[in-house]
């Protein structure tokens, strides 16, 4: 077949229409994507990309606003009512008529009238309760960065703690964010609480500028916040739109219900040998139950279960009995141990008689403390743990009864309706000043604490009178007021038991906190000399507690002999029911110390004889295990 001619015309006509094509799309690049920031003319204002949602979001507003204002047209309409009532008394049934039913629920008001402001000022936040402090020592792994001042063997630390615990409104300051905010910020996202300490002066005073930061040990981690950059844009202050987002997942990062539990109440430290942390309730233990639950199980749908609360039952952590408890010191170890057996009785009756499952849980671990403790007797820990399985098995009767169906059959898994929690009204929150070497000894401290959190404007700038403000991410609130007093338990205690005038010396009892047990010597001192001994006595074994180990512990105290006086007139006094009764006078030998700060203290023989932190020492001290010494 011959082949046919192409005019150049048609043999180009594609490329021609693809090279125009291409300038087109040239074009559409520079207009809207070269030469952005792209504007609008939206109602007779120029928008952006960064302006466009707050302008949308004022029109809203507006349009919301005018609504609000709005008068209803007046519309008139014939009474019937007599006409109703005169009908009713000619058929005689109006006595038969049925109730009234409602055609449906009530139109919800979905914000307070305050908070439909166009700007609103930063959200205050409520000051916690009046704090309360517990206070112990234990042994612990060092952590990283301890001080190399801090005392530790074989990778092991003495530590002084301090729990200061509160509690905080957190239903009030949702309704306080719904004010200022509007229903949709009402949510409350916690940071972690923040911790001040103050030590008491010399002179027993304290002074406001003493207050210095804790860093608490051990604390949540709490990831970084994003940055908020705000720009000016006309006269509007804005943040980048991908700004907004990473705020929105950090907020959501944080919001985790254990994270949040985290913030309220950290996991203390653990103890290396025997449970002696305690925390403080200040509402009940039961609360707290309450409190693990709803943020470990959400969306649980039985009833919150204590069993399955952090501290309740862990073994490295039992809780603080919320009884009165008599003071160890002012009583004999056995008359302490008869007081807390009646306060065991007393609450199991108190459980048994009202189905208080607290009252049985605070039995049961006071019951728990009598068994641990070595100064008790064979039967006393024998006795303590025949009622700790009694108020185990209170508790379990009450709930377990509670939670059987009174009547009919038990629900199937599908007909149950999946609940979400709501937090409890009142949060319990904590902070632990326990870092080697923050909390020294024989020291006398109070503290304060205050709460922060999120603020749910971070990145809305348009909405808040101070655009400034949507670069805070946490909104801390004022601090409450100072706890009691707190004063940390010496590590070592000294006490005179004889006098030698021949000689001119004293023989010294000395006790010394070590390795989690108390140890004792007796040492010989004269004028001059300091408390810096180190003496061979029996502790447990740090590779089996069981057996024994001769350890060289160091006797030390920041402590001289300035003075002894061998004719020492002293009155021993005892209390009694009504009052103290003051004996008669005796001489006996007396010793002065005096410390680095200058601090002077001095030792009665007589009086040290039955003094009762020696009692309670004494009974304390670490013995050996039959057979094993």
């Amino acid at each position: 077949m011959a082949k046919q001619l192409v005019n150049p015309v048609e043999r180009h006509v594609e490329k021609a229409i693809l090279a125009i094509a291409g300038l087109v799309l040239i074009g559409v690049i520079a207009k809207y994507l070269v030469t952005s920031p792209n504007k609008l003319d939206l109602g007779g204002e120029t928008v952006t990309p960064k302006t466009i949602d707050a302008h949308v979001a004022r029109k809203a507003e507006a349009v919301r606003q005018r609504l609000r204002e709005e008068q209803p047209k007046d519309v008139s309409f014939q009474p019937v009512l007599d006409d109703f009532i005169k009908k009713l008394e000619e058929t005689k049934i109006g006595a038969d008529l049925p109730a009234a039913l409602a055609l449906g629920p009530d139109v919800p008001i979905i914000d307070r009238e305050q908070s439909a402001k166009e700007k609103n000022k930063l959200v205050s936040v409520l000051p916690p309760s009046k704090p309360s402090v517990t206070s112990g020592r234990m042994l612990i792994a060092a952590p990283e960065g301890a001080p190399s001042s801090v005392e530790s063997r074989s990778g092991d630390t003495e530590v002084n703690w301090v729990t200061v615990s509160s509690v905080f409104d957190r239903a009030k300051q949702s309704e306080v964010q719904q004010n200022v905010y509007g229903s949709r910020f009402t949510g409350i996202v916690f940071g972690p609480a923040q911790l001040q300490r103050r030590e008491r002066r010399p002179d027993g005073t304290w002074a406001d500028e003493d207050w210095k930061g804790v860093v608490a040990w051990p604390a949540p981690v709490l990831k970084k916040a994003p940055d908020v950059p705000l720009e000016i844009d006309g006269n509007l202050s804005v943040v980048d739109r991908d700004a907004v987002k990473a705020i929105e997942k950090y907020r959501e990062g944080i919001e985790n219900p254990r994270d949040q539990l985290e913030f309220l109440r950290p996991i203390p430290p653990v103890e290396k040998t025997s449970p002696t942390w305690r925390f403080p309730v200040l509402t009940s233990i039961r609360d707290v139950a309450l409190q693990d639950d709803t943020y470990l199980f959400p969306d649980q749908t039985a009833q919150p279960n204590p069993s399955l609360n952090r501290f309740l039952w862990l073994d490295d952590a039992p809780v603080q009995s919320t009884a009165a408890t008599p003071d160890p010191i002012s009583v004999s170890p056995k008359e302490f141990t008869k007081k807390r057996f009646a306060e065991i009785d007393e609450l199991l009756k108190l459980a048994e008689k009202n189905k208080d499952v607290n009252s049985a849980i605070q039995a049961q671990n006071i019951a728990l403390e009598i068994e641990e403790s070595s100064s008790n007797s064979a039967s006393d820990k024998q006795k303590a743990q025949t009622l700790r399985k009694k108020a185990n098995q209170i508790q379990k009767d009450i709930e377990f009864g509670d939670k059987l169906p009174d009547k009919g059959p038990t629900p199937s898994g599908d007909s149950i309706i999946k609940i979400v929690r709501e937090p409890l009204p009142k949060q319990q929150v904590w902070i632990h000043d326990a870092f080697p070497g923050s909390v020294l000894p024989g020291k006398a401290y109070q503290y304060r604490m205050r709460v922060q959190i999120f603020n749910r404007l971070a990145g809305f700038p348009e909405r808040l009178e101070t655009p400034a403000d949507a670069q805070v991410i946490f909104v801390a609130g004022p601090w409450s007021e100072p706890s009691d007093p707190i004063t940390i338990e010496a590590p070592a205690h000294v006490f005179l038991t004889r006098g030698d005038d021949t000689k001119e010396e004293v023989t010294v009892e000395l006790y010394k906190w070590y390795r989690a047990v108390w140890v004792t010597s007796r040492q010989k001192l004269k004028i001059g000399d300091s408390i810096d001994i180190e003496d061979r006595v029996d502790t447990p074994d740090p590779t089996n507690p069981q057996e024994v180990y001769a350890a060289k512990v160091p006797f030390r105290m920041d402590a001289m002999v300035v003075d002894i006086d061998f004719d020492r007139a002293a009155r021993e006094r005892k209390i009694e029911r009504g009052g103290v009764r003051f004996l008669a006078p005796e001489r006996t030998s007396a010793v002065v110390f005096v410390d680095s700060t200058g601090q002077l203290q001095e030792r009665v023989e007589a009086l040290d004889r039955t003094d009762a932190t020696r009692s309670l020492l004494k009974s304390r001290v670490w013995k050996a295990p039959k057979g094993k010494k």
